[in-house]
């Protein structure tokens, strides 16, 4: 199952459902393998600028077309965006 999706399962079901994923993690946690990152944290944040970067370019270009959004500055339109990536690692 992914995240996200949700399913509408009868009472009769439920029990097997559960029973099943539970049987899963017992056989996926025999032998557990911690997870291991490949990717450096620099490299991540870079995606992260890169992902920020390519939205905000989005929503400057949706801002243009919506009602009360005209006019309005960059910056006041930046104001309102969520934090920028490097207020979550202190710098």
């Amino acid at each position: 199952m992914r995240r996200g999706i949700t399913l509408t399962v009868d009472a009769a079901d439920r029990g097997r459902l559960e029973a099943a994923i539970q049987e899963y993690l017992d056989n996926h946690n025999v032998d557990p393998k911690p997870f291991v990152w490949t990717a450096s944290a620099v490299s991540i944040l870079e995606k992260v600028r890169r992902g920020r970067q390519a939205l905000e370019s989005l929503h400057f270009a949706l801002a243009g077309r919506v009602g009360g959004q005209v006019g309005r500055s960059k910056a006041a339109l930046l104001k309102h965006n969520s934090p920028h990536p490097r207020d979550f690692v202190g710098g």
